[in-house]
């Protein structure tokens, strides 16, 4: 999560310096692009792959195995995963040891 947040702020520093170099006249298109497309393909995997829900999700999705434990609330957070969509969520919950 410290990775993610960091890379997000990175990129939008990034975004920001090149956008003023841009209004300048100095900097060039792509770059703004390259570093547009890199900051929202980073909100996207945020959202799309550690999404937390308060309950267990329906029958179609499985418990991958993986866990770990939140750093900011100290609760225990499994993984499962829709096997229609491959979607990933976190939900609290207790680890299981096989």
């Amino acid at each position: 999560m410290i990775v993610r947040n960091a890379m997000l702020t990175f990129l939008a520093l990034l975004l920001l310096i090149a956008g003023g170099v841009w209004m300048i006249g100095v900097g060039s298109d792509w770059l703004m692009i390259v570093i547009g497309i890199a900051f929202v393909a980073a909100l996207i995997e945020r959202k799309r792959y550690w999404r937390r829900t308060g309950g267990r999700p329906g029958p179609e999705w499985f418990t991958t195995g993986e866990w770990r434990i939140d750093p900011e609330s100290g609760a225990v957070l499994r993984m499962w995963e829709d096997s229609a969509t491959g979607e990933r969520r976190e939900v609290a919950g207790e680890p299981t040891l096989h």
